[in-house]
């Protein structure tokens, strides 16, 4: 009896992970341009997604201009919040190689912003600026311009317009450029 019963609490313990998993797990990491984003803002779980209605923004945006600025953007609709996040970050890389790099936003005015809009639509948007004093940075893992595959790593901190703090970290990518 004490068999069965032990039997019955791994299968709920195991079922609990699976469930615990999709709502507060990153995509996992990878280099093979599976076209994925996800860090914890705040330690909770932050993917783009977008249920349709702008869906030429939800998926990650990554861009390389001729002179090795790396932008990478995504949004996500929150239904819950009745809210649009997008998140943007950017880095110098002229020599478009692997290595560890300081985030240095130029044209992404803001690493993250959330627009309220429906129950929420009077409240005041948040924009948020990458805190320069801390540690923010993106290792590139991979970069293969034949292949158009960038990936790797990110964290930062930032400061909204109404001196809210926020700590991304974790973050991870694994992203096809655009042609």
């Amino acid at each position: 009896m004490r068999a069965i019963l032990f039997n019955i609490l791994i299968i709920f313990a195991l079922a609990s992970c699976g469930e615990h998993c999709e709502k507060n797990c990153l995509p996992a990491p990878s280099q093979n341009g599976s076209h994925q984003l996800g860090f914890f803002l705040n330690n909770k779980t932050w993917v783009p997604k977008d249920k349709g209605y702008h869906k030429e923004f939800e998926l990650p945006q990554p861009t390389i201009d001729e002179d090795g600025l790396v932008k990478i953007s995504a949004t996500r609709v929150d239904e819950e919040n009745y809210c649009r996040n997008w998140f943007c970050i950017e880095v110098q890389n002229p020599e478009m190689k692997t290595g560890i790099f300081p985030i240095a936003n130029e044209t992404c005015k803001n690493a993250y912003q959330t627009y309220y809009y429906g129950e929420n639509k009077d409240r005041t948007s948040l924009t948020y600026d990458i805190i320069q004093t801390e540690k923010n940075e993106i290792e590139f893992t991979k970069f293969d311009l034949d292949e158009n595959i960038i990936a790797g790593n990110f964290s930062f901190t930032a400061v909204s317009n109404q001196s809210d703090t926020i700590r991304i970290s974790q973050g991870r990518f694994d992203l096809k450029l655009q042609e």
